[in-house]
């Protein structure tokens, strides 16, 4: 099942954008398969500790969160 799940992510992120692929590689790479994999995410549930930083976006002082592995 693992190996199926692995393939089924692989084939799930394979279709994205490089940042994004690229980004959902080292995520896998410290956590592990994600729990859920659908088209546009992948979901970890209680993998800690992860690391949240906050960034402003352009002059608007638009907030967003980013979670960096």
């Amino acid at each position: 099942m693992n190996n199926e799940f692995h393939m089924f992510v692989e084939n799930i992120i394979e279709s994205w954008p490089e940042q994004q692929r690229e980004g959902a590689e080292k995520i896998m790479n410290k956590y592990g398969l994600p729990q859920e994999a659908i088209t546009s995410r992948l979901i970890w549930y209680d993998n800690y500790p992860w690391q949240i930083k906050k960034y402003k976006i352009l002059s608007y002082c638009i907030s967003a969160t980013k979670v960096v592995p």
